[in-house]
């Protein structure tokens, strides 16, 4: 009987870390396809931070598995990402993708140091987003499309009209988070956020 119920509990955990995964996976896809694009940047606004935050706030490890995937399928044509060429790595926008892997990781790594002031965590990662993004645009314009553009020109593009509405997007987390814990709902290791 003891084999049964720890057979169980183990399959049930299992069972719990696959759905928080494929959630994830579906939740970051589907905020990524709320955006606008704007004529003078191949980077569109999206939803993709908020789902990005969210998810690895709530799911911990779970998220990153699951954004690890979604960076995977996009780079293999699943049309995830808010821009869908066919191979995601030459996309000029890839550079923010990577950026969300990077911070997913460092948002379920640190957040028990930034418990207090997780405001500051989640602008540190969308400051982290921007670099990397930043870079890869360039890197982009400069050597994949030949053109002569200087960094100010991509802080227009990549950073700029970004950063009203990631900073929006970033207090909507912390107001969740707050209302999350005001109900009581566990997170992924098991206490109260």
């Amino acid at each position: 009987m003891y084999f049964i119920n720890k057979t169980f509990i183990i399959e049930k955990s299992t069972t719990s870390k696959v759905l928080k995964i494929l959630f994830s996976l579906i939740f970051l896809t589907l905020t990524s396809k709320i955006k606008i694009f704007l004529p003078f940047s191949p980077v569109p606004i999206t939803g993709q931070t908020f789902g990005l935050f969210l998810i690895s706030l709530l799911f911990g490890k779970e998220a990153v598995i699951s954004v690890f995937l979604y960076v995977m399928l996009g780079v293999f044509g699943i049309p995830l990402f808010a821009t869908n060429p066919t191979f995601s790595i030459f996309s000029p926008t890839y550079g923010y993708i990577i950026g969300f892997f990077i911070s997913s990781f460092l948002i379920v790594n640190l957040k028990e140091s930034f418990n207090k002031n997780l405001i500051l965590l989640l602008i540190f990662c969308n400051f982290l987003i921007y670099v990397t993004g930043t870079l890869y645009l360039f890197t982009f314009f400069s050597f994949v499309l030949h053109k002569n553009v200087n960094l100010i020109k991509i802080l227009y593009m990549g950073v700029f009209p970004f950063l009203p509405g990631d900073l929006l997007k970033d207090f909507l987390v912390v107001y969740f988070l707050k209302i999350q814990k005001k109900v009581g709902w566990r997170d992924n290791a098991g206490y109260k956020s």
